[in-house]
């Protein structure tokens, strides 16, 4: 199935993915805050008062983790359909 090519296109992709952190976070600081909001349970932020920030940061990493495996998932089946069909 060339799942290897899968691997190297997950590492080959290190630019992209600096460019999806680029669109997505202002600094590293927001990024450490949207993990904090991921590991924090909701009812906890529920009780600081920090429920809808909490949401928005967990879906605004959702989307950045989709993106980063997007782009080497579509870039291999593009070329497993092109290249070795």
């Amino acid at each position: 199935m060339k799942l290897w090519l899968l691997g190297v296109l997950a590492v080959a992709n290190a630019p992209v993915y600096w460019l999806f952190y680029k669109g997505f976070f202002k600094d590293r600081h927001e990024l450490g805050r949207c993990l904090k909001f991921w590991v924090t349970p909701n009812i906890v932020s529920l009780f600081r008062g920090e429920y809808w920030e909490d949401r928005a940061a967990e879906f605004k990493l959702l989307w950045f983790i989709l993106s980063c495996a997007a782009a080497p998932l579509a870039e291999w089946g593009l070329i497993m359909k092109f290249f070795f069909s």
